[in-house]
């Protein structure tokens, strides 16, 4: 019974030891991959080119959105031939 344990034992070891590897080895090519994804330039004018006019319109909701002050959705921003002398 003891040589079964003692062989249980270097069996699970070799698993473990054939496993890890396997994971070395995945962790090193996911590794590469990142390595190879970052080297990439991001280059935004291939994704704006084919249709500008959508690119223009979404930045121009966005500067909307990110320009609305309240939540009764007034314009935080007014020129100053517009804009209240004094803010309460």
């Amino acid at each position: 019974m003891a040589n079964e344990n003692g062989g249980d034992v270097s069996e699970r070891k070799e698993e473990l030891l054939h496993s890890i590897e396997e994971d070395e080895e995945e962790l090193l090519e996911a590794m590469h991959e990142l390595a190879e994804a970052t080297e990439q330039k991001l280059d935004i004018s291939q994704y704006i080119r084919p249709h500008p006019y959508a690119w223009i319109a979404g930045a121009f909701c966005v500067g909307l959105w990110l320009g609305m002050k309240n939540d009764n959705k007034e314009f935080g921003y007014l020129p100053a031939s517009i804009a209240p002398r004094r803010l309460r």
